[in-house]
């Protein structure tokens, strides 16, 4: 496909899927493991963030920097790999500490490709594996990576961090003027041919805030559309209101925790909010509306909302970068 899946909808149920993700802080990093395709379709888009796959062995190497890496623990592909993000670190060392932080051993690695002419949902992901040499990619399913792909793995993981670092710097700037400042940065570091484009449309729309990364675990990711050589800028949080939200121990997994604890009312979850956020320099507002049949939650947030408790269902940005809406579902 030539557009990121999540980029190309900007849509409420993606986002919901973002904004209920509880990552894990910096230098700790959360390994996700494989379920299936259509599980990949929710957690990969938040891993996999700027990638866009093309045909062949491994696209261009500005379609898989920002790529799912699967790393497997033994030599066979269908298990349920662990999958990290390639970016700053190589393939190899990612899954090394991916298997660290599992508790396993970690035996000699080689980098691969999965091999996209199999039409699999995994095609075009980079596959770590156990062996010493090339050779090892030499298999069904597998196939070298190209020569060259070091050095581009070097190149694009400096624009993200000159990217990532003005984010960072700036932490709200309207999408447009962030838009002139990315492009800016593409021609001073040598991106010939790269632009900016702006995709304001659906969920995030509200956000006051442009933005050109996605969290992943506890990395970010630039969002892109390779096919179009265009660096995606969308609206949404403010940098530092997004890392309060949803890192580990964040203002949005305590709130989650608190609806799901006890039944409470949509006024009690205000409240709590209003406290909790207040201290992280946030204010909030509560948005309450009846849940829809089609609204995906928990099990035990189902049970709530069944007994008549009111629970979060998410949190969207408010048109003041230092205000957060608050969702909740309560029968009314």
């Amino acid at each position: 496909m030539s557009e990121i899946p999540f980029v190309n909808q900007l849509g409420d149920a993606v986002e919901k899927a973002a904004e209920r993700s509880i990552l894990a802080p910096r230098p700790q990093r959360r390994w996700y493991r494989w379920r299936r395709p259509a599980a990949y379709a929710a957690i990969g888009a938040l891993l996999v963030s700027g990638t866009a796959i093309g045909t062949g062995a491994l696209p261009d190497f500005e379609q898989s920097t920002g790529s799912t890496v699967a790393c497997y623990s033994n030599g066979s592909l269908d298990g349920n790999p662990t999958l990290g993000q390639a970016g700053d670190r190589s393939p190899v060392a990612v899954c090394a500490d991916a298997l660290r932080a599992d508790g396993q051993p970690v035996p000699p690695l080689v980098a691969c490709a999965h091999d996209a002419a199999d039409g699999g949902s995994r095609s075009g992901m980079i596959a770590v594996v156990p062996g010493r040499t090339v050779a090892t990619c030499d298999r069904p399913g597998l196939a070298p990576l190209p020569a060259d792909y070091e050095r581009r793995r070097v190149r694009f993981a400096a624009l993200q961090r000159a990217v990532d670092q003005l984010e960072v710097r700036v932490d709200c700037l309207p999408p447009v003027a962030l838009a002139a400042r990315v492009q800016r940065i593409l021609v001073r570091t040598g991106w010939a041919g790269w632009t900016t484009r702006l995709r304001l449309r659906g969920g995030n729309a509200r956000g006051p805030c442009g933005r050109v990364t996605r969290l992943g675990g506890a990395d970010r990711s630039l969002v892109f559309i390779e096919s179009e050589r265009r660096i995606v800028v969308f609206s949404g949080f403010a940098r530092s209101a997004e890392d309060r939200l949803f890192l580990a121990g964040g203002l949005l997994s305590r709130l989650d925790a608190r609806s799901q604890a006890r039944c409470l009312t949509s006024g009690e979850i205000g409240g709590f909010a209003r406290r909790a956020f207040s201290v992280r320099g946030l204010r909030v507002r509560i948005h309450v509306a009846r849940m829809s049949r089609r609204a995906k939650m928990g099990g035990l947030s189902t049970q709530r909302y069944a007994a008549g408790c009111a629970v979060v269902s998410g949190v969207h940005p408010d048109g003041d970068p230092g205000t957060v809406v608050v969702d909740v579902f309560e029968k009314q």
